[in-house]
C-alpha cells in the first residue's frame, strides 16, 4: 500500500506525504482505522467533555507501538485508539473500546452526533455500557464469558 492509495495527504507532523512511498503504517488493519467523531449533548444543551481515552490501550500496546518517524507516518500510533483498534481481533465480529466517560450522568435524554468519516462499507454499532460485572460477562461468543469467569476464578 502506497500513500497515493490513502485518502491523506499530510504525515501526522503536517509535512506532506511523498505520494508514492510506502504507507506508513500499512496494512488492512491500519487503513480500515476507525476514525468517525462524536459528539455527546447532555440534556440541558452542553456537550459532555469528559470522554477520555486514557487507560483504553493495554500497556503492551503503549510498549509496542512508537512514532519512527512523524513526517512518513499518516497515522498517529501513539493515540490510544489507534492502538486500541490495531490490535488484531480474534473474530470477524469485535468490540474495540473507543472512549471512557469517567462521571455520573444524571437521567435524561441524551443525543449522540455522529460524524462517519468512513468512505467504504463497515457495520458499526454503539454500546454504552455502565458495569465492570457487564464488561466481564459481555462477549461476542458466550463461551468467553465462561471462560472469563472460570479464568477468574482459577486466579482467586
Amino acid at each position: 500500500m502506497k500513500n497515493s492509495d490513502l485518502y491523506v495527504n499530510n504525515a501526522i507532523d503536517n509535512t506532506p506525504l511523498v505520494q508514492s512511498a510506502m504507507a506508513d503504517p500499512c496494512g488492512m488493519v491500519a487503513y480500515s482505522i476507525f476514525n468517525d467523531t462524536y459528539i455527546i449533548v447532555k440534556p440541558d444543551g452542553s456537550t459532555l467533555s469528559s470522554l477520555t481515552t486514557e487507560g483504553i490501550a493495554w500497556p503492551s500496546d503503549s510498549a509496542r507501538y512508537k512514532l519512527t518517524n512523524p513526517s512518513t507516518q499518516w497515522l498517529n500510533l501513539t493515540d490510544p485508539r489507534v492502538m486500541n483498534w490495531m490490535r488484531i481481533a480474534s473474530l470477524p465480529d469485535f468490540k474495540k473500546l473507543w472512549g471512557k466517560i469517567n462521571e455520573d450522568l444524571p437521567s435524561g435524554s441524551y443525543t449522540i452526533q455522529i460524524t462517519n468519516s468512513k468512505i467504504f462499507y463497515l457495520t458499526q454499532t454503539m454500546i454504552s455500557n455502565n458495569s465492570e460485572l457487564r464488561n466481564i460477562l459481555s462477549s461476542v461468543q458466550p463461551i468467553f464469558s465462561v471462560l472469563k469467569i472460570f479464568s477468574f476464578q482459577l486466579c482467586i
